[in-house]
């Protein structure tokens, strides 16, 4: 029964189907993606910028990029967590 009424789907308005297929591919691919960069940042912090000495440049570029380009991604990140353990 539900094979008959995904292929009358199909029938009826194919573009939508290719269009749902290729968001879900899209968003699977960008969810991998992002989780790379997360786990190369936390590694990069976990294994060079967390025993560097202070001032080093480990620290000085994790600290821009914390202030910079990753500020909402960092915020967002820490309420999240912050949240989950309550």
């Amino acid at each position: 029964m539900l094979d008959g009424i995904v292929v009358l789907v199909w029938l009826e308005c194919p573009e939508a189907v290719w269009r749902r297929l290729v968001s879900a591919v899209a968003q699977r691919f960008g969810g991998l993606l992002f989780g790379l960069l997360e786990m190369t940042l936390v590694k990069f912090y976990q294994y060079v910028v967390d025993p560097a000495p202070p001032g080093s440049w480990p620290v000085r570029l994790f600290a821009r990029l914390a202030r910079g380009p990753l500020k909402c991604a960092f915020r967002a990140r820490f309420l999240c967590s912050l949240f989950t353990l309550v």
